[in-house]
């Protein structure tokens, strides 16, 4: 077979027929493929707003307080809803107040604890004395110039005030330099899961987003955080979840996204659903409780023993007539003063009769009575032939009576 029989085309005779490399590409480039079955189309979350919160320093703070719970003794435990309503009123909580001393305490190495109401001067002591480790938004001027305390300041200015506090006694407190070398004694990984210091993700999905379990000890209330992945330029980090009811929703919506982080991470919220309950059920009986307790001291202060009554005697009726009485300090019926305005007083506020006379003008006396109420004779006790014994009354019949029942003068027998 000669070359011209060729079934083969013959070459192009000019460079002019050559087709472009790049068309040909264009016609060889695959169509991109379906989806798997096996994965759903997740549907576009709306956009977040963001809230108090969202702030990573409430997470943060509740973290170290839990971890290091050894050099936080004698101080409430925190979770993030007590943290935000402590440091959101005007007047910070107690709670909150004890966490700052017992912050203070820490950096400045104190033996003795700061206490309550006394924590202005060791909080200026505190930022003076790491003043090279301020932070840059501070701009060399601190949040207390101009006589400010740590009460005059608003929410997110004590949560940053409290996590720099943090910082700093992680880096100069000895009791904190203490337990970070006993945690660490064993071999430790690049990821830190075998110490118990530190704080791990709850697990991720399948867009790369972390999620994070922040709560405190004691059954205090948790919240569930999302960080956006952090290979991406800028990281967000919102709160997804603060109650059981917004958990089990967080759950469902993972079980939707059909991969294998996903599903594991909403077995792990399932399993957790039942101690959180059992948490919260704690921690409403421990504040009825607490209500009852403070209830019960009230009333009891209400109605305290004020002291002795000092002769008064307790009326167990009550009239109008006693009413009017009472306020005009005189009884209707006899006219005698019923208010008793000598307490030590033991004779009774009687008004002296008046000295009565014969029809000679001569005044009548009344016998005079001894110290026990016995009749006086020719001015002694008894008759004048008697023995000068206690209370000794004539009578008719000329005996003498003894009365204290020593014996009875005139033959008669002892009383």
């Amino acid at each position: 077979m000669s070359d011209s029989e060729s079934p083969l085309s013959t070459p192009p005779d000019s460079e002019d027929e050559v087709i472009p490399e790049s068309l040909v590409k264009s016609y060889l480039v695959k169509p991109p493929s379906p989806p798997p079955a096996g994965r759903k189309q997740r549907k576009k979350e709306p956009p977040h707003v963001p809230t108090f919160a969202d702030l990573p320093e409430i997470a943060f703070i509740v973290a170290f307080q839990s971890r290091f719970h050894a050099a936080f003794r004698g101080v409430p435990n925190l979770g993030c809803q007590d943290l935000e309503t402590g440091v959101i009123n005007m007047v910070p909580s107690e709670q909150v107040e004890q966490l700052l001393c017992r912050l203070l305490s820490l950096v400045l190495n104190r033996k003795k604890n700061v206490e309550r109401g006394h924590h202005n001067r060791a909080l200026e002591e505190a930022i003076q004395a790491n003043q090279s480790q301020w932070p840059l938004h501070w701009e060399g001027r601190t949040p207390l110039a101009g006589g400010k305390k740590f009460d005059d300041l608003d929410a997110k200015q004590r949560l940053v005030l409290l996590r720099y506090l943090i910082l700093w006694a992680l880096s100069s407190s000895d009791t904190i330099r203490a337990i970070i070398a006993e945690n660490y004694k064993t071999n430790r990984r690049n990821d830190d899961l075998n110490v118990a210091l530190s704080v791990q993700p709850w697990g991720r999905d399948g867009e790369k987003r972390r999620y994070w379990l922040i709560e405190g000890r004691d059954d205090t209330p948790f919240r569930l955080y999302r960080e956006s992945n952090p290979l991406l330029k800028n990281v967000n980090w919102i709160s997804i979840a603060g109650a059981i009811d917004e958990l089990k929703a967080v759950a469902a919506d993972l079980e939707e996204h059909g991969n294998k982080h996903s599903t594991e991470l909403a077995k792990k919220i399932h399993s957790a659903i039942p101690r959180f309950e059992e948490g919260e059920n704690k921690r409403k009986r421990r504040e009825y409780r607490a209500s009852r307790k403070a209830y019960f001291s009230n009333q009891a202060a209400a109605y305290s023993y004020e002291g002795r009554t000092r002769g008064k005697r307790i009326k167990y009726t009550f009239s109008d007539d006693d009413e009017r009485g009472s306020n005009t300090g005189t009884s209707e019926q006899d006219g005698v003063s019923t208010r008793r305005s000598g307490r030590t007083s033991r004779a009774p506020s009687i008004a002296p009769e008046a000295p009565r006379f014969t029809a000679s003008g001569r005044q009548i006396k009344k016998p005079g009575a001894g110290p026990y109420g016995e009749m006086r004779i020719n001015g002694t006790q008894g008759t004048s032939t008697g023995a000068a014994t206690p209370a000794s009354v004539g009578s008719e019949n000329g005996d003498s009576f003894t009365g204290y029942g020593r014996g009875l003068e005139g033959g008669h027998a002892e009383y």
